[in-house]
């Protein structure tokens, strides 16, 4: 229902479908341009005086996969991370 209503974007319905499939090769818009972008946010909230937790925590979550080798998936690559620490295994096809 949220996918053909509210969050009905192709930007969600696309990202949705990479990380149900694990999908993540070859990148259309890698990790680390990702990570570019959100420190690139946080440094502007900081001088605003804006908090974003989302950031901050999407930011972890990038460092992590780049940690563990991920550099070159796409930035919905992130969510892998997730999965683990949810004790799921990692996505692969």
């Amino acid at each position: 229902m949220l996918v053909t209503t509210l969050f009905g974007s192709p930007v969600v319905n696309n990202y949705g479908l990479k990380i149900v499939r694990g999908e993540f090769l070859p990148a259309g818009f890698a990790l680390p341009l990702g990570l570019k972008d959100l420190l690139l946010a946080r440094a502007a909230g900081r001088e605003l005086g804006v908090p974003l937790p989302l950031a901050d925590l999407i930011t972890r979550h990038i460092n992590d996969s780049i940690a563990r080798g991920r550099t070159d998936y796409d930035f919905a690559g992130f969510t892998q991370v997730i999965r683990e620490a949810a004790g799921l295994p990692e996505v692969k096809r």
